[in-house]
């Protein structure tokens, strides 16, 4: 910050309570002039006659000149320094330098769409990568005003993204926008439980009955969110609370409810309620209800999957029931209709 012109002047720069004076008239013809380093902030340039009484015309100039440390976002320069972000998020960023280049890092949970895009008055250059750093897609100017916009179907893992202004010799601000939809290809399944029964609709309640291949209340779909919904109902598997012993009910079915979420674990053959960590139990003989309970490994905890792309590992032996395989992955225990 500096002045100009034949008036004798001195100038005040001011920042957060501290005030520095500036003249020299040796130097700069009567003129101050101010060079600092600055962060983001408000500023302030007081302006005097050198002469209390004295009067005259000046011009007042600002320089300033945006440096390396000026990206106080501070997103990574690489992969190993990428910016973790949600795959359903917007994140400010900024070109702080002509040429830089901003890294981030998505882990994506299942199978579905990703849509990466910048939004701003910038031209932006997108890059989508693999966990590896090769390229899986580019662009260049397919969004609004210039921005990249990247589209594709991706499967469960990390990906990164890699964004710089199109044109090299320019900076800029920008916000990134990432958008996951999960994959909405159903698995149709059936689960017989070790000890023979199918889990079966009756009435509101999950409980264990004679498996029939003709039975459709014995049909679940495993989606994607990691749900299992009744075909007929489309309502879901849901605990009535989180305790040991909680019945297993059929409820209407919540995209965003934890509640609803089991994990399959195909080495343990164990369907895992994420929320309270507990195990989907068959609770006694045939007959009897579906429940939560502490996860301990036994008969009543393993479920078989007749007919799904849930992965598992493929049983050595098979016995058919409807369009499903079914095949016992502990010799020690027989299953039975």
């Amino acid at each position: 910050v500096y002045t100009t012109g034949s008036t004798p002047l001195f100038g005040y720069f001011i920042h957060g309570g501290t005030t520095t004076g500036s003249y020299d008239p040796d130097s700069y013809n009567n003129n101050f002039r101010f060079l600092r380093s600055v962060t983001p902030g408000i500023y302030y340039i007081q302006v005097r006659h050198l002469r209390y009484t004295g009067t005259g015309p000046y011009t007042l100039v600002s320089e300033f000149t945006l440096g390396q440390a000026q990206d106080f976002y501070g997103h990574g320069d690489g992969m190993a320094s990428a910016t973790p972000i949600n795959p359903n998020s917007t994140t400010p960023g900024r070109i702080a330098t002509p040429g830089s280049i901003n890294y981030y890092k998505i882990v994506i949970p299942s199978a579905g769409t990703l849509v990466v895009n910048t939004t701003g008055s910038i031209d932006t250059y997108g890059l989508l990568l693999s966990a590896n750093g090769s390229q899986i897609a580019s662009d260049s100017g397919s969004g609004s005003m210039g921005n990249f916009r990247i589209s594709r179907s991706v499967t469960a893992g990390t990906y990164y993204v890699r964004v710089r202004h199109y044109y090299t010799s320019k900076t800029g601000s920008y916000s990134l926008v990432s958008q996951f939809t999960p994959s909405q290809t159903e698995s149709r399944i059936s689960t017989r439980a070790f000890g023979g029964g199918c889990i079966t609709k009756v009435g509101g309640y999950a409980k264990r009955r004679t498996c029939s291949a003709s039975n459709d209340n014995q049909s679940l779909i495993y989606t994607s969110s990691r749900v299992l919904k009744n075909p007929l109902t489309n309502k879901c598997l849901t605990p009535q609370s989180y305790n040991n012993g909680s019945k297993i009910t059929y409820a209407q079915c919540q995209a965003s409810s934890e509640a609803q979420i089991f994990s399959y674990n195909s080495r343990t053959k164990a369907f895992i309620h994420t929320a309270s960590h507990k195990c989907l139990d068959v609770h006694g003989g045939n007959r009897t209800d579906l429940i939560l309970w502490r996860c301990h490994g036994g008969i009543n905890q393993k479920f078989y999957i007749l007919q799904s792309n849930i992965s598992s590992s493929t049983p050595p032996d098979s016995a058919s029931r409807g369009s499903g395989n079914i095949g016992p992955a502990d010799r020690d225990y027989n299953i039975g209709r």
